[in-house]
């Protein structure tokens, strides 16, 4: 499985990488302070989403760009600034390396700035509230390929196999990391990182990773908390009576007319007068899909079909003003093969 991941982890981390010269604009100077009390901010967290598979996802959790598997979080506030990316790789059902468990595989980089003061410290913590998931550390943290160390030296860390008594039910894992001679600006990579779920599909889980950054901006010590979050939701029923709620957004999800998850059907409340655009862009295992729109009771309203993942056509959506309040419901169906789609729903007027 390494060695399989390793092309798209290199691609990824390519792609969103922040170099630390980028911030050049500043003016850096490193200075050591007086202890101060500490200032604390605590970010928005930004977030992520994906519907849990029956089925390995064989290519990368995007459609047409790498850039749509990533989230970032950003700091930005006077003289210091803080970019952190999440990047989900991939999604194996029954890895045989964590006793069948379903795994998410991520990478992650943290690029720290400070302008007329210096970094004290860099953690990045993993969370989630199921009792059974864990997190690994797959590779050795010294490993110059799946780990990278810019300003910062390793100080402590944990996972699922190491440091456990650090641990709790929630805190499954944590990377700890110290500046190294008051830098002004750092950087951490990590490409080994496995969520090993410990739940069956039809549960949804969710994953919260925080980076948090203290420092010296020239006056105060400040800490800033900038969390992701990861939300794998349970698989979508392909029926109306167990259809997902959604409001207008994106969502992307997974299907297959082969390993028996053949439909995914939500469902949308709507009310008279509005009109509501439906898209969905297709991975590229997929030849065949039917995008289908029902009225409140049930009665086709409007469908099309899509084949063309590369160039989708301007006609390839469903735009349909509504005549009646209440739920409607929107079914995806995969008449062969499997993979990736983007759902996009949009909701105009009164």
């Amino acid at each position: 499985m390494g060695i399989r991941l390793k092309n798209w982890r290199t691609t990824l981390l390519l792609l969103v990488t922040v170099p630390a010269g980028f911030f050049t604009a500043f003016t850096l100077l490193s200075f050591l302070m007086p202890e101060a009390q500490t200032e604390t901010i605590q970010l928005k967290p930004a977030e992520w989403r994906i519907e849990k598979s029956y089925v390995s996802t064989d290519w990368p959790l995007w459609l047409d760009s790498p850039e749509e598997a990533c989230v970032s979080n950003f700091y930005m506030q006077d003289s210091a600034s803080a970019i952190f990316t999440v990047i989900p790789l991939q999604y194996t059902v029954d890895d045989k390396d964590y006793g069948g468990s379903s795994v998410l595989h991520i990478a992650l980089n943290l690029t720290v700035n400070v302008a007329g003061g210096f970094i004290e410290r860099m953690r990045i913590y993993f969370y989630e509230n199921y009792d059974n998931s864990l997190a690994c550390l797959r590779y050795p943290l010294s490993d110059p390929y799946f780990y990278a160390w810019e300003n910062i030296k390793l100080e402590n860390y944990a996972y699922a196999f190491y440091n456990t008594h650090l641990l709790n039910n929630s805190l499954k894992a944590f990377i700890d990391a110290e500046g190294l001679n008051n830098p002004t600006e750092a950087y951490f990579r990590a490409s080994g990182i496995d969520w090993i779920l410990k739940a069956p599909e039809n549960m949804s889980q969710q994953l919260k990773i925080i980076a948090e950054v203290t420092f010296h901006n020239g006056t105060s010590r400040v800490r800033v908390a900038i969390p992701i979050i990861l939300n794998l939701d349970a698989d979508v029923s392909g029926t109306f009576e167990e259809s997902r709620v959604i409001t207008p957004g994106n969502y992307t999800a997974h299907i297959s007319a082969i390993w028996e998850d053949p439909a995914d059907c939500y469902r949308i409340w709507l009310i008279q007068n509005q009109t509501i655009e439906i898209q969905a862009f297709l991975g590229k295992h997929f030849p065949e899909v039917t995008l289908s729109l029902y009225d409140p009771l049930q009665n086709l309203a409007a469908n099309v079909t899509l084949k063309d993942y590369l160039e989708p056509r301007l006609t390839d959506k469903i735009i349909s003003t509504v005549k009646m309040e209440g739920y409607w419901y929107i079914k995806l169906t995969s008449h062969r093969d499997n993979g990736i789609y983007k759902l996009i729903i949009k909701v105009s007027g009164p």
